[in-house]
């Protein structure tokens, strides 16, 4: 049998495990070991959900020490080398383990890899007590891995950051992360993950859905316009966002001299880069740059931002994952002359630096603050120009999917007069669907799905032919909101 074949088989392996069977986990790692496949580290997993902690630490540190100079087939084992280590209660071992992978990662930009390391280091900090710097490497990983496009390794670091969360104090934020990540780990059957976790928050999250699906008669897009297509459901944060255009508009409208930076702090997943994108597709006569601070190097960040001040247009500069690198020490340093560009510019520069390290904007500017120019960056920045992004809520979510129902329609030709409660219901109650592009292609889907001359999205249209979750889906309706099918909420742009 081909290698090809053989990893095949202890990636099954690996599915089994996750879905908490064991005995055809390791029926499936014994196939591919036989093979001469490397079924490390499933095996070494497999013995520490069976309990054998001991044995899982022998055979994830015999293979470790197999490869002393392969960093790419290390990389593959230390991420189960550092929650082995630390079940065994081994935290120097984890925590070599974890700076290793952080070493290794480092060397490429890949997504998965940044979150690999994230989680490594919020483990140990967890297992340490460390809750704030967990949380805050949780959230990282969450936000690493819904970008690499991974929901089950997405979950798992929802879940610890609900963990940590209330471990800091913060129950009810923790709560609320802990139920969504229950509700993603049991749509995927993750019951390996799951056991022994209580999905606490999420009867209370149906709930609250249900009570706002019943207030709903229509949704009017252009009434929750912040700016452009970004919309935000709570009046509050729709009014906190407006200010906050309005002044990096004035900014961009004025006449230069003065420095314009605007620091944003924005949960992973509350669209801060539309934001940006939106305010500057709506402003005539600007130039619009998006620089992200996780993927260029000294050299390319340097050229860019001296193309920008050699333009002679206004500018608005979105300085994204502005507290990327922690490790690295040059990125303020050089920041701060352009920072200060706006004295030597004739047409006004305007800098969105924008993150979503730690759990709070406070987590985020303590992080800044700590880094070698980080107070110098933060003084260039008024006070009233750092803002906070609040997260989707339940509102939200039903509301980016009515304008992504709408957009795929007009792309699509077809038009679309109205959504069917039950759609709307699955919408909120589905937490893979708060990842703004993971939404977008759902929407699309289930519009195309629409048979000719419907108007209306029904909850059918949300899943392909013979989908079970389809089916499983609508005996939950069925039993806890009856009246959400066949009725319908009215859409509009």
């Amino acid at each position: 049998m081909t290698p090809f074949a053989a990893a095949a088989i202890a990636e099954l392996g690996n599915v089994h495990l996750v879905r908490g069977d064991l005995e055809a986990a390791e029926r499936e790692f014994m196939r591919a070991h036989g093979m001469g496949h490397d079924a490390m580290p499933g095996l070494a997993q497999l013995r520490a959900a069976q309990g054998h902690q001991d044995a899982a630490a022998a055979l994830i540190s015999a293979a470790l020490d197999a490869r002393p100079d392969a960093p790419l087939d290390r990389l593959k084992l230390l991420p189960a080398a550092v929650e082995i280590y630390l079940a065994q209660g081994d935290r120097p071992a984890a925590e070599r383990a974890s700076e290793e992978l952080g070493s290794i990662a480092g060397r490429y930009s890949a997504p998965a890899l940044r979150a690999a390391s994230a989680f490594s280091r919020a483990l140990v900090a967890e297992f340490g007590g460390e809750a704030a710097a967990a949380a805050a490497d949780f959230r990282a990983a969450y936000s690493a891995w819904l970008e690499a496009g991974l929901p089950y390794d997405a979950a798992r670091a929802r879940l610890g950051l609900g963990r940590s969360l209330e471990a800091a104090g913060r129950s009810e934020a923790g709560a609320l992360e802990t139920a969504a990540a229950v509700a993603d780990l049991e749509r995927l059957g993750a019951r390996l993950d799951l056991a022994g976790v209580g999905a606490t928050g999420t009867e209370d999250r149906a709930a609250a859905t249900l009570d706002l699906l019943g207030e709903l008669d229509d949704i009017v897009i252009r009434r929750y316009s912040v700016v452009g297509r970004y919309t935000r459901f709570s009046a509050t944060v729709r009014n906190a966002l407006s200010d906050a255009r309005q002044r990096i508009v004035g900014g961009l409208m004025g006449g230069g001299g003065n420095r314009e930076n605007h620091l944003l702090w924005a949960s992973p997943g509350s669209g801060k880069t539309f934001f940006a994108e939106e305010i500057a597709r709506s402003t005539d006569g600007i130039d619009f740059v998006e620089l992200n601070l996780a993927r260029l190097d000294e050299g390319g960040l340097r050229g860019a931002l001296d193309d920008v001040m050699a333009g002679d247009r206004p500018t608005l500069v979105l300085l994204d994952e502005i507290d990327a690198r922690p490790d690295e020490t040059w990125q303020y340093g050089l920041l701060l002359p352009y920072l200060d560009g706006n004295a030597r510019r004739a047409a006004p520069v305007v800098f969105i630096m924008a993150g979503s390290g730690g759990s709070s904007m406070a987590e985020f500017l303590a992080s800044i603050r700590a880094r070698p120019k980080g107070t110098d960056l933060l003084s260039r920045t008024p006070e009233g120009n750092m803002v906070e992004v609040a997260g989707l809520d339940i509102g939200d979510q039903m509301l980016v999917a009515a304008g992504h129902f709408l957009g795929a329609a007009e792309r699509a030709g077809k038009p679309v007069a109205a959504v069917e409660r039950a759609a709307l219901f699955y919408v909120a109650a589905t937490d893979y669907l708060r990842n703004a592009r993971q939404l977008a292609e759902f929407a699309a889907r289930a519009v195309l799905r629409m048979p000719p001359g419907e108007d209306r999205v029904k909850f059918d249209h949300l899943f392909g032919a013979g989908d079970p979750e389809n089916k499983a889906f609508w005996k939950r309706i069925e039993g806890e909101a009856p009246s959400l099918i066949g009725e319908f909420v009215a859409l509009s742009a």
